[in-house]
């Protein structure tokens, strides 16, 4: 017999104890006789180490002769073992299906023979048997949710190996579809989760035919329902995917049996629901970690936004921009835009995402420009679906299929509306939100990075918020602290405000210079809009030349084409409640958000009434803390003492008004009716305005307790005051001083 017959019943009996392995038994004849000719076997002496967890791997392995042992190292150091493995077992296979890393030690707990299996020759069988992967990838799932369970077990309630033994053996898997219900408010308790992958809300009914309100969001390593099951009461809100999702379910009966066998768990639950509640308060909406960006128009670019927005992500943490053509090139999965709904590759990407997300703050997924499993895979991934629109004028609005896709997810969805680089302001937005619906939106233009920093920011929920109160002309000091950030070369990402607060907010926020918000600030108090009395029926100021002032400054601007997200608080005294202005005509937001009960006529919206909004939220840092989340900069202008007048009492009114109108007379010191009444409308949320300084990242109280409440002609001197303080505060919050256009700093 020659050497080459002899290779070559070497090679046929290789294939036949390749094909004795069940779970290789079917492989394609092509793809055993590749294997055969790479094979060798190994040869391991009892505690030798096969595998290392987070090695990378070329191979996988089979048991020939010996055990074992499979262990997992959690974050907090402690080694878990979760299998052992002897003859007919196969090692590895999960990297040569789903790439990546290790993610377990593998040992010899005996004298063990094992056959090498290079990884190259399963990593095609996308293409050649997807059957066969199917049968291959349920063994991987297998194995890999056995190492998510006793991962998350021990991370979370610091498990030990048989407690998660326990768990393992009583429970079972939920997969959720993107708006899939877990649960609904009001019904028995009956089972304990955890959640392995993905994202949910957790809604709680607000009232009476009011609808539901998001109270938090939950994610991977976090559970569910012990609160009811320990209490015994119904569930106390719904629970919601809001992209794919994995869970493990534990029997109400099997998890109280499992904490009367371990009572030692009682209290790591404790701490679970503890920690909840604390970041429930704080945190109700999580940053998301995946972003997917989709185009909602045909025929536009989008990647140059993807990679824009990715790059801008990756400031703030390690981030991914993830394409089709990377997929390929990372041995994700060969062709995705080829890949049907349910092709066992998308196991391997779902997985190949979780793994990521171990050592990514953020995955940027761009979607196809047309309808693609791709595309409608991007979107049920996300916790955040971005939607591109271009807004020239010769590009019509025409949802695409991506479009269509994203409108029926539950997951947030954002419109970023892409404007050519010399737009001065954004206008029709309000008709881009109608074709394209969204809960949120942002402004960028072409070009121009810093725009897409700032969406980056918020999408984080790391941008920077500026908070401006109410209290008359001293206001104006806001112009001061602006400028002050400008200087400092702080970025400001949203603004709130509150009456006067309101005014400055809303003026930033159209992308206007420090000149500009100079000369339109000028030029309002030329047009003197608290002089122009009337019969005191409604207020005491006509309001006339309020509503001209507030025209000449903002034009027909809405709140919505704003450059920077901005809002406007306002009190509806009809229903007794807040009014947050985010939509409609920015002048009549920032009118109804300074109408001074008494000194102006009040705002009207259909048949309810708004008035200054300092009557119950002077310093709204809550709604910009609820809204975009990040560092807040709180700027309070109302002082705690005020008003002051000489011990010998108010002078009559007769006296006062011959002070004033007569030349000659010194001025008598007594405040006026309207100084009187602004101020005792700032005081109904005085308590509210300290609380919201001592929340405040950065809280400036500029000195402008010797100007007058209506002392609008010292605006200069007023906005000087402002930002002195302003660089007072950003320098004692250990920001540097840069000259105007200097990069961005962190507070």
């Amino acid at each position: 017999m020659t050497p080459a017959d002899d290779r070559l019943d070497d090679s046929v009996a290789r294939v036949a104890q390749i094909r004795s392995v069940p779970v290789l038994a079917t492989l394609p004849e092509a793809v055993l006789r590749s294997l055969a000719t790479h094979a060798s076997e190994v040869t391991l002496p009892a505690g030798a180490a096969l595998l290392r967890q987070g090695d990378g791997g070329d191979a996988m392995f089979v048991i020939l002769e010996g055990e074992v042992a499979v262990c997992v190292e959690g974050a907090s150091g402690t080694r878990t073992q979760v299998a052992v493995l002897g003859v007919g077992d196969t090692v590895g296979e999960m990297q040569a299906i789903l790439g990546g890393s290790r993610t377990a030690d593998v040992n010899a707990l005996t004298l063990c023979r094992l056959l090498r299996l290079p990884h190259a020759p399963l990593r095609n069988l996308d293409d050649r048997d997807p059957q066969y992967l199917g049968l291959l990838m349920a063994q991987v799932a297998t194995r890999l949710r056995g190492l998510l369970l006793t991962s998350t077990l021990k991370t979370l309630l610091g498990a030990t190996d048989e407690q998660v033994r326990q768990v393992a053996a009583r429970s079972e898997w939920r997969s959720l579809r993107d708006g899939d219900t877990l649960f609904r408010q009001g019904e028995a308790a009956d089972a304990w989760y955890l959640v392995t992958s993905g994202r949910l809300q957790v809604l709680r009914a607000t009232g009476q035919g009011q609808g539901e309100e998001i109270v938090g969001e939950v994610g991977r390593g976090d559970s569910l329902g012990e609160a009811a099951l320990l209490t015994g009461e119904l569930r106390d809100a719904t629970v919601r995917a809001v992209r794919d999702t994995e869970l493990i379910r534990l029997s109400g009966v099997a998890f109280m049996q499992l904490l009367e066998a371990h009572p030692a768990l009682l209290l790591q639950v404790a701490r679970t629901l503890v920690r909840r509640a604390r970041r429930d308060v704080t945190h109700a909406h999580r940053p998301p970690e995946i972003i997917a960006v989709v185009l909602g128009q045909h025929g536009l670019p989008m990647h140059q936004i993807a990679r824009g927005l990715a790059d801008a992500l990756g400031v703030l943490g390690k981030t991914l921009h993830v394409t089709t053509d990377r997929l390929r090139q990372w041995g994700v999965c060969a062709d995705v835009a080829e890949m049907g709904v349910d092709h066992p590759g998308w196991l391997r990407f779902s997985t190949w995402v979780e793994e990521r997300l171990t050592d990514c703050e953020f995955l940027v997924l761009e979607a196809d420009g047309h309808a693609t499993e791709w595309t409608r895979r991007c979107v049920a991934t996300a916790d955040e679906v971005v939607e591109v629109v271009y807004t020239r004028r010769e590009q019509t609005a025409v949802p695409n299929a991506s479009e269509a896709r994203a409108a029926s997810s539950h997951t947030q969805r954002t419109l970023l509306l892409v404007h050519p680089a010399s737009t001065r302001i954004p206008t029709e937005t309000s008709e881009w939100l109608r074709r394209h619906p969204a809960s949120r939106h942002f402004h960028v233009r072409e070009e121009r990075a810093s725009d897409l920093g700032r969406v980056a920011r918020l999408i984080a929920r790391k941008g920077v918020g500026l908070v401006l109160g109410g209290g008359g002309a001293r206001g104006f000091a806001h112009l001061g602290v602006m400028r002050a950030c400008e200087a400092s070369g702080l970025a400001i990402d949203c603004l709130a405000g509150t009456s006067m607060g309101a005014i400055m907010a809303c003026q930033y926020a159209m992308g206007l210079s420090m000149d500009e918000l100079m000369r339109l600030n000028h030029r309002m108090v030329e047009i003197k809009p608290f002089t122009e009395y009337t019969v005191p029926m409604i207020s005491l100021v006509a309001g006339h030349r309020a509503e001209r002032a507030f025209h000449e400054t903002f034009g027909d601007a809405c709140m919505e084409d704003l450059w920077l997200p901005c809002v406007a608080v306002s009190a509806n005294i009809t229903t007794s409640t807040i009014v947050v202005h985010d939509r409609g005509l920015a002048r009549r937001a920032a009118r109804a958000s300074s109408a001074l009960p008494g000194i102006l006529p009040p705002v009207v919206e259909g048949a309810h009434l708004l008035v200054d909004g300092g009557v119950v939220n002077n310093l709204p840092a809550d709604v910009v803390r609820q809204r975009w989340g990040g560092r807040v900069l709180a700027v309070n202008v109302s002082t705690k003492e005020d008003l002051a007048v000489s011990s010998s009492g108010l002078p009559g009114p007769w006296p006062l008004l011959l002070s004033r109108v007569v030349p000659g007379r010194a001025p008598l010191q007594s405040p006026l009716i309207t100084e009187i009444v602004m101020r005792t409308m700032m005081l109904g949320s005085y308590a509210h305005t300290e609380r919201m300084l001592r929340e405040a990242d950065v809280a400036m109280c500029p000195d402008v307790e010797r100007f007058g409440l209506l002392e609008f002609e010292a605006l200069e001197a007023i906005a000087d005051v402002g930002y002195r303080a302003g660089i007072a505060a950003l320098a004692a919050a250990g920001a540097t001083v840069l000259p105007e256009g200097g990069k961005q700093m962190a507070v």
